[in-house]
């Protein structure tokens, strides 16, 4: 499992961000545009961890059998 790092964010830094908010129809598009983007992506990764993990135990198996 991937480990993400925590990040304080301070409000005098949130302060000097500028947000573009969307209409509401703007915003619809750009959900429909970017949902499946995002799905693929999660879809990928989970298949690339399931992938290394079990990578990860077939080298372990590998190396227990080769000890014995």
């Amino acid at each position: 499992m991937v480990q993400q790092e925590k990040v304080e964010l301070s409000k005098s830094f949130l302060e000097d961000i500028n947000v573009i908010i969307l209409s509401g129809s703007v915003a619809k598009k750009f959900s429909e545009f970017v949902e499946p983007i995002a799905l693929s992506v999660a879809k990928r990764e989970s298949e690339n961890e399931q992938s290394s993990n079990g990578e990860a135990e077939f080298r372990f198996r590998e190396s227990v059998t080769h000890c014995s």
